[in-house]
C-alpha cells in the first residue's frame, strides 16, 4: 500500500494593506527592543528566523550596513552577505 502524496500548499502573498499593518506592528510592539530590531532585520534582509536570532554583533559592519554570516553557520562554502538599509544600522548603533 502506497502512502498518499503530500499536496504542497503555498502561502498567499501579503497585499499592500497587510504589509502596512505588519510593519506598523513592528513599531508599536510591546515586546523588547531586541525583538523589534530582530523583526526589522528579518524584514529588510529576508533572513530566516534562526539566522536573525543567532546573529552575533561581530557579524555586523554598522558603518557599511552589511551583515556577514559565516559560511559554517550557513552550511555554505563562502560567507553570506546581507546588505541592509542604513536606517537600520542607525538603530543598532543606539
Amino acid at each position: 500500500m502506497a502512502l498518499p502524496t503530500n499536496k504542497t500548499q503555498h502561502k498567499q502573498a501579503l497585499n499592500p494593506q497587510q504589509i502596512g499593518k505588519l510593519l506598523s506592528c513592528f513599531d508599536n510592539s510591546r515586546g523588547s527592543y531586541q525583538v523589534n530590531y530582530c523583526m526589522w532585520l528579518m524584514w529588510w534582509t529576508l533572513a530566516r528566523p534562526a539566522e536573525a536570532t543567532e546573529a552575533e554583533w561581530t557579524e555586523f559592519d554598522l558603518d557599511n550596513a552589511l551583515w556577514t554570516i559565516p559560511a559554517a553557520q550557513m552550511k555554505a562554502e563562502e560567507n553570506t552577505l546581507f546588505p541592509y538599509p542604513f536606517k537600520l544600522s542607525e538603530c543598532y548603533k543606539d
